[in-house]
């Protein structure tokens, strides 16, 4: 390893490793039980190391010298492998059942593999999705390589919108011209698509460096690199090189890091921590509309629609949609029990005042007083008996545009939508599609799918319309597609989520099925492919804190950005939803 300071080869500092029985047997010269600076000086005398290797400072800044750095890991090391424990502060004694007169007999190779292979499983933990694992590995790689390469007196940058995960533009180690750096967790599932990836990339755009440099996280034999290495060879990539994750150890040093010890944790205090400048923030939504535009270009874009689509065509939001029903549920009851006027608006007042838990809930409450046809009928008159419905809205409009096919270029692959209502279908009047609501409706090969997951309940029910189709909507609507993973729906969504990437436009994210089914989609996915346009939310601290809601309106946007990522998305914020079909058309042109 390098460092600031020059070290010649008859005074080169030993490794963490190489003092581990030195430290063992200074342990026990001391009787068992020594402080961390006899312990420290004791190793040093034992193995006779010269003033100048003793002396030699860890780092400018560091109140440590590099070989009381070193030592720091060799006990780390022997405490997670049972052997030594801190029994009190700065005091280190053998752990019980410890064998003191075989400490020459101590496997150093076996204590590195199982303290490396115990904290890359920390990543392994179900409390984490496989995203998270991956960025807790990405925050590990990153935070070891930017100490390796300073004490070489060079500097890595992280990527802001590259292809590559950072760059090394001075190099590292004996090479010093640019090196572009890919880190992978849990690699070898995913060679092949990241060689696919590579080689599209490389053929298209110029690459800052010629060389790469791949970091995994598998650990991996010299046979293995090679054969990597030959199916990553790209156009202008003139070498590649494998780093496993022993070879990152061996060069860094590095095994201990909250990234390791404690991932979400380390991960949440990184979101709330480092709040990006408004000049970044701006920066990184160009980054992400150049990556959507990219995905539309490729013809790799399915949209997934949400009320808001229809909220702003006058289709009433969910609250006010419940409040109809439960008017239209009181006037039944009160029909039947021949109710005066005064008391039917009392009755209103007190169904709407007394809320269920959630809306689903609300909705199964509402659902127990009509047969299944009565609420369908409810259903549709709620949804279109307004005057407000308009289906030329400027959202609309931009859907159909980015939808509609043009010259070489089919538009958007499918459209998956949550809405019940055919607003969207009246503004595709001029565009082939096709509408699939039913487990027997078969998806076209050339009209543009529209899958209304949630079902169907179009403005003009006529003859061609399927009376007994499912809406989900109520509760137990949602059990039952939640319990039954193969129902049409389901599969329509999934295949959507692994096979495109996916813009989100009036989505709230909420759904617990579809956040489930992201989840399952996102798995052995190292990066979030999905986009999703939400409006950055607004707080009310009280006069005169204008600068605390500033701070906790970034705290909290970076949170949801850190756990929409976790499942696949990546959020591009707006202050209106007005933005939207600007955004939007941008994609065409």
């Amino acid at each position: 390893m390098f460092f600031f300071f020059d070290m010649d080869k008859t005074d080169k500092i030993p490794s963490f490793d190489e003092m581990m029985i030195p430290l063992l047997h200074a342990l026990k010269n001391s009787g068992g039980s020594a402080t961390v600076k006899e312990l420290n000086r004791k190793t040093q005398d034992l193995m006779e190391l010269p003033d100048k290797v003793r002396k030699a400072m860890h780092s400018p800044s560091s109140n440590l010298t590099e070989v009381e750095y070193r030592l720091t890991w060799t006990r780390s090391y022997l405490k997670k492998a049972g052997i030594i424990i801190n029994s009190e502060k700065h005091v280190w004694k053998f752990a019980d059942g410890f064998d003191t007169g075989k400490i020459d007999d101590t496997d150093v190779e076996a204590i590195k593999r199982q303290v490396r292979n115990d904290r890359l499983k920390a990543l392994e933990s179900p409390k984490l999705t496989n995203f998270e694992s991956g960025l807790a590995f990405e925050k590990f790689v990153i935070s070891s390589l930017e100490e390796y390469v300073k004490n070489q007196n060079k500097i890595i940058l992280r990527s802001s919108g590259m292809f590559f995960d950072a760059r090394l533009p001075q190099g590292i180690d004996d090479i010093n011209e640019p090196i572009n750096v890919e880190l992978k967790y849990n690699f070898t599932k995913n060679v092949k698509q990241f060689a696919e990836q590579i080689k599209r990339y490389s053929e298209k755009h110029i690459l800052s460096a010629d060389i790469l440099l791949v970091i995994v996280s598998d650990s991996l034999s010299d046979g293995q690199k090679q054969k990597i290495i030959s199916e990553l060879k790209a156009p202008r990539i003139k070498q590649i090189i494998i780093w496993d994750y022993d070879d990152l150890l061996e060069r860094t040093g590095v095994a201990d890091s909250p990234y390791l010890e404690n991932p979400k944790k380390a991960l949440l205090e990184d979101a709330v921590r480092s709040l990006p400048t408004p000049e970044e923030t701006a920066a990184q939504k160009e980054a992400l509309l150049a990556s959507l535009k990219s995905a539309y270009d490729d013809q790799d874009v399915t949209l997934c629609l949400g009320a808001g689509v229809s909220m702003s065509a006058g289709v009433p939001l969910w609250n006010e949609l419940i409040n109809k029903m439960l008017v239209s549920m009181i006037a039944k009851i009160a029909d039947d029990k021949k109710l005066d006027k005064s008391i039917v608006e009392k009755l209103n007042d007190l169904a709407i005042s007394n809320k269920e838990d959630s809306s689903l809930t609300q909705i199964r409450y509402i659902k127990t007083s009509f047969d299944e046809s009565e609420y369908k009928k409810l259903l549709h008159k709620s949804l279109y008996n307004s005057n407000k419905l308009n289906a030329d809205t400027e959202l609309l409009e931009a859907i159909a545009r980015i939808s509609t096919p043009r010259r070489n270029h089919i538009g958007v692959k499918s459209i998956v939508t949550y809405n019940f209502d055919d607003l969207l279908e009246q503004q595709f009047d001029k565009i082939d599609h096709n509408v699939v609501y039913r487990e027997k409706d078969e998806p076209s090969n050339s009209d543009l799918n529209i899958y209304h997951v949630h079902g169907y309940l179009p403005r003009k029910l006529n003859d061609s319309y399927d009376a007994d189709s499912e809406i989900v909507f109520s509760e137990e609507d949602y059990h039952r597609i939640y319990r039954d993973s193969f129902c049409w729906s389901n599969i329509a969504q999934l295949n959507a989520f692994k096979n495109s990437t996916c813009l989100f436009i009036g989505c709230s994210l909420t759904d617990p099925n579809l956040r489930r089914l992201l989840d399952v989609a996102v798995k052995n996915k190292d990066k979030p492919r999905h986009f999703a346009f939400m409006k950055s939310k607004t707080f009310n601290a009280g006069s005169g804190d204008d600068d605390i809601i500033k701070i906790y309106s970034d705290i909290d946007k970076n949170l949801r950005d850190s756990y929409f990522r976790s499942i696949g998305i990546n959020v591009i914020w707006v202050d209106d939803f007005d933005e939207i079909p600007a955004l939007l058309c941008a994609l065409v042109s």
